[in-house]
């Protein structure tokens, strides 16, 4: 009977230590999770505009030799962050040079081909031969779908008529065909979306023409306003702007240009961005700002500026 008792007590007691252990585990697994469910469904992209590199002695505060140094470092952050991909919003180059293009790629192509994009800059001609030198080039205007997220690329290098693709940096369209897909595009996808490009579409064409404002700016807006999908829209151009600007719901946010400043590390200007369901957040380095609601997270390096 003592025997029978013993082992019925040693089950009894094996029972609740399992059930303790189990739920210590639980406890634990949701602590451990708990940091982990916050970057849950967060898409983490890496932004820079404007580097120009060139063999080209320095114009203002345009550093044009620096930008190959300023590029690696750039690359150097990103493979430390580890985003899902890495956007360059437009004049990777200054004047074409098949050399200088080939450095300047070379130390973008460390990230791997499937997480860098390209947006096309007014810089970045002619097209064909900048195209052509590139490693991983897509296409002018696509778009590509990450976590239910849409991303876009828009090109607004062309004139007027849609026929050249040679405008004056400050007299630039999105053509009526790329506009007819751009609304077909946000049509058809399912979620929010966001959209990559390099000329300004926050602005007035004609009173901000030398403000780096895309000349049919309120006919883009329209159909992104229209589709009611769009969470953020992310430019460069303006190389000292480094603003947001929010239009009818619409953030809109100017990335200050690599080029502009020299190469110290706590200058020149790149972004993280964070972009959840209906969220976006930016933490800027150097001169371009952070907007955020929230601090930096942990893995993003200490040394980007703060919200203004």
């Amino acid at each position: 009977m003592r025997i029978l008792l013993f082992f019925k007590n040693l089950r009894r007691g094996l029972a609740s230590l399992v059930l303790a252990v189990l739920c210590c585990s639980w406890m634990f697994a949701g602590c451990q999770t708990s940091e982990q469910s916050e970057n849950r469904g967060i898409i983490r992209i890496g932004l820079v505009a404007d580097p120009q590199g060139a063999d080209k002695d320095t114009y203002g505060k345009r550093t044009y030799r620096d930008s190959l140094r300023k590029m690696k470092d750039f690359v150097d952050a990103m493979l430390a962050w580890d985003p899902d991909f890495i956007v360059v919003l437009g004049d990777l180059i200054d004047v074409y040079s098949e050399d200088y293009l080939k450095a300047m790629d070379s130390e973008y192509a460390r990230i791997p081909a499937a997480r860098r994009h390209y947006v096309l800059g007014n810089h970045d001609r002619p097209h064909e031969l900048f195209i052509g030198g590139l490693s991983a080039f897509i296409a002018p205007n696509y778009s590509f779908e990450l976590k239910g997220v849409t991303f876009i690329i828009l090109d607004g290098n062309w004139d007027k008529g849609g026929k050249s693709h040679n405008p004056p940096w400050n007299d630039s369209y999105v053509p009526d065909a790329e506009l007819s897909w751009l609304e077909e595009t946000l049509k058809n996808c399912a979620g929010k979306a966001v959209v990559f490009m390099h000329q300004r579409l926050d602005g007035d064409p004609e009173r901000q023409r030398n403000e780096g404002v895309l000349q049919n700016a309120p006919a883009v807006r329209t159909v992104l306003e229209q589709s009611q999908k769009v969470i953020a829209v992310f430019q460069g151009h303006d190389h000292r702007c480094g603003a947001k600007n929010i239009i009818n719901g619409i953030p809109y946010y100017t990335i200050w240009a690599m080029v502009e400043d020299s190469y110290p590390k706590t200058s020149y200007a790149y972004a993280y961005i964070n972009v959840s369901t209906g969220t976006v957040s930016l933490y800027g380095k150097g001169n371009q700002r952070s907007y955020a609601n929230e601090k930096p997270p942990s893995d993003v390096p200490v040394g980007t500026a703060t919200q203004p």
